[in-house]
């Protein structure tokens, strides 16, 4: 097996493996090793639908895993005791009217 066709399994194993993923920053990490390794592989192989659609990708998957890790700085995950409130119907943010009840 040549070194292209081990980039084109290691990429096609990268796609397979983000659709089993719930982190959100992982997916994208990866997604944008995938992007990388289709690029190469379709560039080596000489198919530019691949090689195209990828290096289209890849600044997408770069935008939204920059606005994942910003939405993260501004809100970042709440605490046990807040995931409490909420899985109990409790409000517990000031800008609810009812505040915690």
């Amino acid at each position: 097996m040549s070194y292209v066709n081990v980039v084109g399994f290691l990429a096609s194993g990268l796609v397979l493996a983000t659709f089993g993923m719930k982190d959100m920053v992982q997916l994208r990490l990866v997604a944008i090793c995938s992007n990388l390794a289709f690029i190469a592989y379709g560039a080596a192989m000489h198919l530019p639908p691949v090689w195209l659609l990828h290096l289209a990708l890849l600044p997408l998957n770069g935008f939204r895993l920059a606005q994942v890790l910003s939405a993260m700085r501004i809100a970042p995950c709440p605490c046990p005791t807040m995931l409490r409130y909420f899985a109990q119907g409790i409000k517990p943010l000031p800008w609810h009217a009812d505040g915690i009840k």
